[in-house]
């Protein structure tokens, strides 16, 4: 299992289903770009390239997002950096 860091719990308090159900929704309707390291050896012309990795950017919302980080747990992809989508780089992949 991987190494975890302790997170805290900042905020707690009750609110009613349909509020919840707003929350996911919205969350859902916003798109990040996620950008990772994939330590796999890059292949050009058919043979590995020793001294190159792979460079991926990800676009997708928050339910992906959560999905992918559990996911990349345990494989040789390492995300650096998660940025919101703006107006400014929607869709471009920076």
């Amino acid at each position: 299992m991987g190494k975890h860091l302790k997170s805290t719990l900042l905020s707690y308090k009750h609110f009613s289903l349909t509020s919840a159900l707003e929350f996911i929704k919205s969350g859902n309707e916003n798109f990040y770009l996620i950008k990772t390291i994939n330590w796999t050896l890059a292949t050009e012309r058919g043979k590995p390239n020793w001294n190159k990795v792979h460079h991926n950017i990800y676009r997708m919302n928050l339910k992906q997002l959560i999905k992918f980080i559990r996911d990349t747990d345990e494989v040789a992809e390492d995300i650096y950096s998660i940025e919101k989508e703006s107006k400014n780089n929607e869709g471009k992949g920076l």
